[in-house]
């Protein structure tokens, strides 16, 4: 599943869950990348594990922090700064994207597009299914508008950074 985290002034960071232990030894390692000017940087593997009701965390795998816990948040805090969580999918005009360019996030599929050019769209509403490391995730709409162009179509493979769709207010 892939995890975007999003401060207001655009700053974003990508986590993608590379493996996951057994549930009697939960471990799951992430990876995390953040995005600058379309290009990954930053790469850092984090793990993560389940003790006694709590998380904790490592870069090494060795040396452990407990990390504050919350089921499914919307916000996170760190070091003072909040990233809005996005499971699966980033909203068109999220991060560095404008607000009108829905653009693919990774490579992948277009398994189905339930809107259609002149639609008008609420924020938060499905428009466009990507398959991508074999998981279908929704594209959603991050704001009430209109569609004004689709630029792809169903069964079609896309690299990361297509322009999908545009959008307008």
């Amino acid at each position: 599943m892939r995890y975007y985290l999003i401060a207001g002034d655009g700053e974003e960071f990508v986590a993608d869950l590379v493996r996951a232990g057994e549930p009697s030894a939960w471990v799951a390692e992430f990876e995390f990348c953040s995005l600058d000017g379309g290009e990954w940087k930053h790469k850092q593997t984090v793990f993560v594990r389940s003790l006694a009701g709590m998380l904790f965390t490592s870069t090494d795998g060795v040396g452990w922090s407990m990390a504050a816990r919350e089921d499914l948040p919307q916000k996170i805090v760190n070091a003072g700064r909040i990233y809005d969580l996005y499971r699966g999918y980033k909203p068109s005009g999220a991060g560095t994207a404008s607000a009108g360019g829905l653009t693919a996030q990774m490579p992948g599929l277009v398994v189905k597009i339930p809107a259609r050019s002149g639609q008008e769209v609420r924020k938060g509403e499905t428009l466009l299914i990507l398959e991508a490391m074999k998981m279908e995730n929704e594209i959603k709409s991050a704001l009430d508008g209109r569609i004004k162009v689709i630029h792809v179509r169903e069964g079609e493979t896309v690299e990361a950074g297509k322009l999908l769709m545009e959008l307008e207010t």
